[in-house]
């Protein structure tokens, strides 16, 4: 009886050129020798077919990548990487957004650079010239208390100084001129003038500390013929620069003394 051809991946691998019988016998032949290793099977070649020798390949696996991971699974721990990786630059710059506010408010509760508040009310009048408190205000710094001394320097003139916990914050006077001065020659005999802008008919004069403006020809005094009533503003309290206010202020208040009883 012939013997069965044998299908096995060893007569593949190490014989292929044996079919038949002699395939079996050389199989059972290296069973008898307790040859387990498939491998070493193989060495037994006929010498008109060699195997020739593996060839040892090496690959290289990149260490930041993991190749035991299918491309879905790299695809979700690469994500997850990446939103570790904001999550930590987010935490970061929240803790130095605290620690800024955290200045902040340290700074501001020792006065550096926090402004004190107003503990007081501003007056709605100036040497008996009624006016819009907030127009004095942006000129006035904080503090507990508030206070407006009046006197007369000379030739009829009227002074105010309002005062802020004891230092003179602003100042305003009433002072009469000859007729053929003008709100920039006025302006050269006071302080905090510097930079002063004239309007086109030189009846006002504002700076961000100063400020002059000239009643209408309509202003006369019996007590004072020949001479135009000004007023001028000055600013004493530091950081209290503020040009466009100061000519509103200059502009409303010229107004009020125009329709006061100075003007008789």
């Amino acid at each position: 009886m012939p013997l069965r051809t044998p299908t096995s991946r060893r007569s593949a691998i190490c014989h292929p050129s044996l079919t038949g019988n002699a395939m079996l016998l050389r199989l059972r032949f290296l069973d008898a020798l307790n040859h387990d290793d498939e491998e070493n099977r193989c060495n037994i070649r006929d010498s008109k077919n060699p195997k020739p020798p593996r060839k040892l390949v090496i690959r290289h696996v990149s260490p930041s990548r993991d190749r035991s991971l299918a491309p879905g699974e790299r695809n979700s721990s690469r994500h997850a990487r990446q939103l570790n990786q904001s999550a930590r630059i987010v935490r970061a710059w929240a803790s130095v957004a605290m620690v800024l506010a955290g200045a902040l408010a340290v700074s501001a509760c020792s006065g550096g650079g926090g402004e004190e508040a107003k503990k007081y009310t501003t007056p709605n009048a100036l040497c008996g010239i009624s006016l819009d408190p907030e127009l004095l205000d942006s000129f006035l710094p904080g503090g507990d208390s508030i206070s407006v001394k009046p006197s007369s320097p000379n030739g009829g003139a009227k002074q105010c100084d309002v005062i802020v916990d004891g230092d003179v914050s602003v100042r305003q006077i009433q002072t009469w001129w000859s007729n053929g001065e003008s709100a920039s020659t006025v302006a050269a005999a006071y302080d905090k003038m510097d930079d002063g802008q004239v309007t086109d008919d030189d009846r006002f004069l504002s700076s961000g500390t100063g400020s002059v403006g000239k009643t209408t020809a309509s202003c006369k005094s019996s007590d004072h013929p020949d001479q135009t009533l000004y007023a001028v503003v000055q600013v004493f309290a530091p950081d209290r620069s503020d040009s466009g206010a100061m000519k509103t202020l200059i502009t409303a208040y010229t107004k009020a003394l125009e329709d006061s009883g100075a003007c008789g």
